[in-house]
């Protein structure tokens, strides 16, 4: 993973600043979250803190990756040379999910609910790989297939253990196996385990900045079998993702022009992330919303899916020689 030499650093942080934010990032969540739920359920102002780290690491990190159509050099070399995948695509899928929830009985629009969620938790996971190699490369040492595995499933036990927390699972049938699901999804978590200690017999473990990372990823699903209530078992791991994508996009638009990157990336998270909360009914996250103003909430949400799906893919030479300019340790 080697930038050309005919592309400079701007100046971004190195992974000394990126790591430790990262770890930031994932335990605001992982530790306001339970506080809000469990300790300190009726204090106000927790409350209110809790509710505006929902709203930027939720809608406000989904819009802050848009951010990447402004950039020109994003735009000339990867969006416009693939505009069905990037625009067009996109767009159906935003107006085909909005009349789906519009025309759709209460059954079918459950499962397409339930659909959306495994495609949001493996989302989640995939981002957990692109960390775990972000933080491979920085240290010099290449992920193991044991290792590997040990994060794949992760992501199925989380897959498998949120449909009993945030899905209409009444609608979709399924309520009377929700137990069952639920203890299947520890069982896949349990063998993850398995293996993440397999590999560290693989390879001895170190006291360095890489070992502690890939802990803290084993660990990320880890509330949905800890915690009876969604905030703390679904949305602790959840919002922690979008906090953390938001390091990512910190680093994307640092260097010569800072101020206004980091300007236009506010106003993304700000105004874009406002817009998602007024197009999402609170009700729609567990419930059914017949309203196509949802349904075009999810839409957009998976066009995010698509757009970090092709941005970040570090195997093609032009997006690894893009990041590489962003984050020094990648060349």
């Amino acid at each position: 993973m080697t930038a050309p030499a005919a592309s400079p650093a701007i100046g971004a942080p190195n992974g000394a600043l990126f790591f430790p934010l990262l770890l930031l990032a994932t335990a605001v969540t992982f530790v306001l979250f339970p506080l809000a739920s469990h300790v300190f359920p009726e204090t106000a102002s927790l409350t209110e803190l809790t509710v505006w780290v929902m709203f930027v690491g939720s809608g406000g990190h989904v819009a802050a990756s848009f951010f990447f159509y402004t950039d020109r050099e994003i735009r000339e070399k990867l969006l416009f040379p693939q505009r069905g995948r990037f625009f067009l695509v996109p767009v159906a899928i935003v107006l085909g999910s909005a009349l789906f929830f519009s025309f759709t009985g209460p059954v079918v629009a459950a499962w397409g609910i339930t659909a959306y969620w495994v495609w949001q938790t493996h989302h989640y996971s995939r981002q957990n790989h692109g960390i775990l190699a972000f933080a491979s490369r920085a240290g010099g040492v290449p992920v193991t297939k044991l290792e590997r595995l040990a994060l794949t499933l992760c992501g199925v036990a989380g897959v498998i253990g949120m449909t009993t927390f945030v899905t209409p699972i009444a609608e979709t049938g399924l309520l009377a196996w929700g137990w069952y699901l639920h203890t299947v999804g520890l069982g896949v978590y349990a063998a993850a385990w398995v293996c993440y200690g397999l590999s560290l017999l693989q390879r001895a473990p170190a006291l360095d900045m890489r070992s502690l990372m890939l802990l803290v990823l084993m660990l990320f699903f880890g509330p949905l079998f800890l915690f009876s209530d969604p905030l703390s078992a679904v949305f602790t791991y959840a919002i922690a993702h979008g906090l953390q994508y938001l390091v990512f996009m910190g680093f994307v638009v640092s260097g010569r022009r800072a101020l206004a990157g980091f300007g236009v990336l506010a106003a993304f998270v700000l105004l874009g992330g406002g817009l998602l909360y007024a197009f999402m009914r609170p009700e729609g996250q567990r419930g059914i919303s017949p309203e196509p103003f949802f349904g075009a909430y999810l839409g957009i949400v998976m066009w995010h899916f698509l757009l970090d799906a092709g941005v970040w893919r570090l195997s093609d030479p032009f997006q690894r020689s893009y990041m590489a300019r962003h984050f020094d340790f990648l060349r």
